[in-house]
């Protein structure tokens, strides 16, 4: 697997909201591109905005379980206990990107 230094990532207006001003800073995905510690995301929020506006450096990339996943990050991921299992139901596996810059 080749891993890449830059990936775009779609994100929902106000989960992209919460990154910018910093009070989410762990990225939810059910699966992710061949990134690493250090790669450097740029944010394209969805419609209806419909543009990059931003860039976070992976910190961390925390795999396992929802169950893992969600003890390892639950404080940083900016929604509650229950949206964190409708997003992952019928999955087995989960990722959080840990967020910088």
């Amino acid at each position: 697997m080749n891993l890449v230094e830059n990936a775009l990532i779609s994100i929902r207006p106000g989960y992209a909201d919460a990154i910018f001003t910093g009070s989410k800073t762990v990225e939810l995905r059910r699966r992710i591109p061949p990134i690493q510690n250090g790669t450097m995301l740029w944010i394209y929020v969805t419609k209806p905005v419909g543009a990059v506006l931003g860039v976070a450096e992976v910190k961390e990339i925390v795999a396992g379980t929802p169950a893992e996943v969600w003890a390892r990050c639950n404080g940083n991921t900016g929604i509650d206990r229950s949206e964190f299992d409708r997003y992952f139901d019928d999955s087995e596996s989960a990722f959080g990107l840990v967020l910088a810059n």
